[in-house]
């Protein structure tokens, strides 16, 4: 029934971007444009998306939800300052529950600004950002009541305007000698990060929106 369901709101996730994409809200042009893509409210448009899918697969789906954690997450214990507080829950994107509400899952949107969020927290120099990997796979294994499936949205598009961030020594050559192409760099990181969150949450998929009209399914 879980995997029926999934199935459908993957579906309709698509639909539902394809139809974002015909009224403009979503183009190429702003996909690939840093400045432009934060401008056009992207991150809400893909969250509005996520909900109209889960009403389409007769899903209750509600943004900005906080997920409660069975023991605190510390920074520290992921290489970071002892300084920074510990953290005992998550505001997901959305989350989706039955219509007799019962919590079955969650969604978390990333756009270009975190494309390097796919990798863990001590591998950015002189940081104090927690990954969205990190994040995630904390989330995944220690909120509760438990997921039973997770839906990662990335935008990872070939060509970037600019590179807004520093990562690390191996990233940035990587970005460099590939014109900040985002979706060469960080797609299989992407991929990879959705198979360490499948052991504490099987059904975790993960949606690589490259472009308008070019959207990836990895683990469907």
């Amino acid at each position: 029934m879980l995997k029926g369901t999934i199935s459908n709101l993957l579906n309709n996730v698509k639909n539902a971007i394809d139809e974002l994409v015909e009224q403009k809200a979503i183009t190429s042009d702003i996909l690939s444009n840093y400045d432009w893509m934060s401008r056009a409210s992207i991150h809400s448009w893909l969250e509005y998306a996520l909900i109209e899918a889960g009403r389409r697969s007769n899903l209750v789906a509600v943004p900005e939800v906080k997920l409660f954690y069975d023991k605190p997450f510390d920074p520290k214990d992921i290489g970071l300052p002892s300084t920074m507080r510990r953290r005992h829950q998550k505001k997901v994107d959305v989350a989706f529950y039955s219509k007799n509400l019962r919590f079955i899952g969650f969604s978390e949107i990333t756009t270009t600004d975190e494309a390097h969020g796919c990798i863990h927290s001590k591998d950015i120099p002189n940081s104090k950002w927690v990954t969205p990997m990190d994040s995630f796979l904390y989330t995944a294994e220690h909120s509760r009541p438990k997921s039973e499936f997770v839906l990662l949205l990335t935008l990872l598009p070939k060509r970037l305007n600019r590179r807004p961030w520093n990562v690390n020594p191996e990233i940035n050559r990587e970005l460099r000698e590939s014109g900040n192409d985002v979706y060469k760099v960080f797609s299989e990181r992407w991929k990879n990060l959705a198979n360490q969150l499948r052991k504490s949450v099987p059904n975790t998929h993960l949606i690589l929106m490259v472009s308008e009209n070019r959207i990836e399914f990895y683990g469907s």
